[in-house]
């Protein structure tokens, strides 16, 4: 007789977050299985939650994603909150966007202002580079072809080894 992990009633969000990553580690990369968009939705569910509530297995399902998410602390003081010096707006810097995503056949990147020759990585969620090229500075925009991945979630990253390390999740779907 197997035993399951459903066996194991969960009484707090923490509880049903671990069953699930823990269930779809065990499922899908340990036994090498092809992931699919349900798998990558489950663990953007819980990675975008806060981890106070959702325990650690949202730290899991980031680190699986590849997803560096960081979560505001707000003060339950009113007199900081009223303070606005003390809340400083992050501005986000985007050198890269992928179109379409999910993507079928190809997908084109298009870059923004980067002044330095970079290379660009397209990973699976094991971490593993399945694509690998360089690309001069100022390019404008690349096309990636997609035929010979299987369907799943990618990661595709650039870096410069000066001051450019971003990443972005690309989903091939059939």
């Amino acid at each position: 007789m197997q035993k399951t992990m459903n066996s194991i009633t969960d009484s707090l969000e923490w509880e049903s977050n671990l069953k699930t990553v823990n269930s779809l580690v065990i499922s899908k990369i340990l036994r090498e299985s092809k992931l699919n968009e349900s798998d990558s939705t489950h663990w953007e569910s819980i990675a975008y939650q806060n981890p106070i509530t959702g325990g650690k297995a949202v730290f899991l399902a980031r680190a699986i994603l590849f997803l560096e998410i960081h979560n505001e602390n707000y003060s339950a003081r009113i007199s900081l909150l009223e303070n606005t010096s003390m809340m400083d707006e992050k501005v986000a810097i985007h050198h890269f966007s992928l179109a379409p995503n999910p993507a079928n056949s190809s997908c084109k990147v298009y870059f923004e202002n980067i002044k330095n020759d970079f290379v660009l990585s397209l990973k699976n969620v094991l971490g593993q580079t399945l694509l690998e090229t360089k690309v001069a500075a100022n390019t404008h925009s690349l096309e990636i072809p997609l035929a010979t991945f299987d369907e799943g979630m990618y990661v595709v990253t650039i870096n410069d080894n000066i001051s450019i390390h971003e990443l972005k999740k690309l989903i091939i779907v059939r």
